[in-house]
């Protein structure tokens, strides 16, 4: 059986779970997920808390066959029209702890300065560079 890189485990918890967590405790309440082979995500999600009656967030797999790249999900994204405000674009995999909510807090107040502007805030890490990855050491 092949596995989605996104449910491999990271701990015994698929890295997914840990994506939807983060974004759960961000306060992002609905997620959709487009993949180009979605299955193995839909099943693991049934399976899980994010499916259960009552969980505060709504998490919804789509199929994009075609798609990728982030440019083709975007595309896709727009085409069916599911977003009409404020997103956060993320990749499946992130594991993260960063404070999500108050970026988005302070992404609404540069958007409040200016409402006609078009604004998208990006979140970027820097890493030492001896830390990477290096095949000659």
């Amino acid at each position: 059986m092949d596995r989605h890189p996104i449910l491999f485990p990271l701990g015994g918890t698929p890295i997914l779970a840990y994506t939807l967590e983060f974004l759960e405790c961000g306060g992002v309440e609905e997620i959709f997920l487009l993949a180009s082979t979605p299955g193995p995500i839909q099943s693991y999600l049934e399976s899980s808390r994010w499916s259960q009656r009552g969980c505060a967030i709504k998490v919804r797999v789509l199929s994009a066959p075609q798609a990728i790249s982030v440019g083709n999900f975007l595309r896709e994204v727009d085409r069916r029209g599911l977003v009409k405000s404020y997103f956060v674009l993320i990749r499946g995999g992130v594991v993260s702890n960063l404070a999500l909510s108050s970026i988005v807090e302070e992404h609404r107040k540069r958007k409040e300065v200016d409402k006609d502007v078009i604004l998208m805030t990006m979140v970027l890490m820097q890493t030492e560079s001896r830390t990477a990855f290096n095949p000659q050491r």
